[in-house]
């Protein structure tokens, strides 16, 4: 049998009209499909395919499964003059960081630092997103995630680390900000 690699272009608008569609016809309210598709297919142009718009189906099957809400309750509970958490209530990883992210600047720009931890969620995307976010309103965004483990140590054989990813940006006048995203091991995780 033959498999068709006939390679099709497509602008990224129609990526994101299209993701928008898929996640709205999932049941995700219009904003937040808005949020997810916008995020995957910027994570897709900035050449991180492993995060970007690929990731969709896996997003849709889990919605489709119930392991993922379409409509979260998120609560946020404030700790401390800079801190809180937010309860995503197992909703779209993207959708909830956002919100977090969104918080923890708003945090920052109060108290003089925003941390907020995030429990109850699913799979965030590319941490990027969110340290570029904040540095583009003028603030150094530091993020990380832990993953599952799919890592062996040196010289192991059994998987003990996850991919743990960091991502660190800073404001830079007169331009993008100076983004470090990255995972701890040798390759990035898809999970």
């Amino acid at each position: 049998m033959t498999r068709d690699t006939t390679i099709v272009h497509l602008p990224h608008t129609a990526l994101r009209d299209w993701g928008r569609r898929c996640l709205q016809a999932a049941g995700v309210p219009a904003d937040d499909a808005r949020t997810v598709a916008d995020s995957l297919v910027q994570t897709s142009l900035w050449g991180i395919d492993s995060h970007g718009i690929a990731r969709l189906p896996h997003y849709l099957n889990r919605l489709h499964h119930g392991s993922i809400r379409a409509r979260p309750a998120m609560r946020d509970t404030l700790t401390g003059p800079g801190t809180a958490q937010v309860a995503g209530d197992r909703g779209l990883g993207i959708v909830v960081a956002h919100h977090a992210n969104r918080l923890a600047m708003r945090l920052a720009r109060e108290s003089g630092i925003g941390a907020v931890g995030v429990a109850d969620s699913s799979h965030c995307g590319a941490i990027g997103l969110y340290t570029r976010e904040a540095a583009q309103a003028g603030l150094v965004g530091i993020a990380f995630t832990h993953a599952d483990r799919i890592a062996a140590p040196q010289g192991g054989h059994q998987p003990f680390f996850g991919t743990n990813p960091i991502s660190v940006a800073f404001p830079r006048a007169g331009g993008e900000p100076v983004c470090l995203d990255m995972a701890t091991t040798s390759i990035p995780g898809t999970g």
